[in-house]
């Protein structure tokens, strides 16, 4: 297959989702042309040439039509609200059906995504609140490269908060900074801002290298799942509190991707404190290869693509099917 991927560059999880997506369709054979507009971070243009994926930085997709025509693809896969009407335009001008991936449930504009051949939820959650037939949505989660030869034996009581900081979350994480640090813990900032008791590194394209060296992963959706996948305990905190990820409570936590949506506790002194001490009675090198093991298993982004590839297909035969439709009459 032929795809025309489209997002908006944000240093976010959502582009990391729609460049990683491209690679792994590249490797199972298919090619890929991304439309990353507004692209304007040399780390990132520098990964997709090392990767060999073609892409354009343009903000105005259509401008590129005819180029685009040339290229015969098969279908357009769009990730961002912002790119979303562009893409809808460039499904009808080339006549080839749209994918569209949900990645927030309050930034999406539902009258453009009810537009889509298909809407990609990345959360069952997602799924249950977009008002679209249950033909047309299709529940994917979040895929994620998981490493190898990852050492779980012994890593040193270090955390770290892969997560960008609101004002709505600043005081969760600052409060939480603080009560590792008088545990004992190193803790490491991965993200847009900084603590006097952490080290902050900025934002980190690659955060495998960082998360091989810790025990703990603190933030939400993508990052847990990234953590998980290299051996680190997760803990949800971002506008709401869900602590841990542990067996006993995996399976609740993926609905809502990972977001503290599950409980809706507030990050309180008090509910921190408590989700800390109950933390302290683990077994910590039993949760991080649960951790390692679980994410193996579930958060794959080969699984990812492959469920991706299978919604592409549904796609393809629908348009088949309607064009035979159409000559047949």
């Amino acid at each position: 297959m032929h795809v025309l991927m489209m997002t908006r560059f944000y240093l976010n999880g959502q582009t990391t989702h729609a460049f990683e997506l491209s690679h792994a369709l590249q490797k199972k054979g298919h090619s890929v042309f991304l439309i990353a507009s507004r692209l304007d971070h040399p780390g990132y243009a520098l990964w997709l040439n090392k990767k060999n994926i073609p892409f354009s930085r343009t903000h105005q997709p259509l401008a590129l039509l005819e180029t685009l025509r040339q290229m015969q693809f098969d279908l357009i896969h769009n990730h961002s609200a912002h790119t979303l009407e562009a893409g809808l335009q460039l499904s009808s001008e080339l006549k080839i059906p749209i994918a569209a991936t949900c990645h927030y449930l309050d930034f999406e504009p539902l009258g453009q995504l009810q537009r889509a051949d298909a809407v990609v939820a990345i959360s069952q959650e997602m799924a249950a609140q977009l008002p679209f037939s249950e033909e047309k949505v299709h529940v994917v989660e979040n895929g994620v490269s998981i490493p190898h030869n990852l050492k779980l034996e012994w890593r040193p009581k270090h955390a770290v908060f892969l997560t960008r900081s609101t004002s709505k979350r600043a005081a969760g994480y600052h409060t939480l900074i603080e009560m590792l640090v008088n545990d004992g813990w190193q803790v490491t900032i991965a993200g847009n801002w900084r603590h006097p008791m952490a080290r902050s590194v900025g934002w980190v394209q690659d955060p495998y290298p960082l998360l091989s060296t810790a025990r703990m992963v603190v933030g939400t959706g993508r990052s847990i799942r990234e953590g998980m996948a290299a051996g680190c305990v997760g803990f949800v905190l971002g506008d709401y509190l869900d602590g841990p990820v542990i067996p006993e409570n995996v399976s609740q936590l993926r609905k809502t991707n990972f977001s503290g949506r599950s409980s809706r506790r507030p990050p309180s002194v008090d509910n921190l404190a408590s989700e800390i001490s109950a933390l302290s009675n683990r077994n910590f090198p039993e949760l991080m290869h649960f951790s390692f093991t679980y994410a193996r298993r579930h958060f794959s982004i080969d699984n990812m693509a492959e469920a991706l590839i299978e919604i592409y297909q549904g796609l393809l035969e629908k348009e088949i099917h309607l064009s035979c439709q159409s000559i047949k009459r």
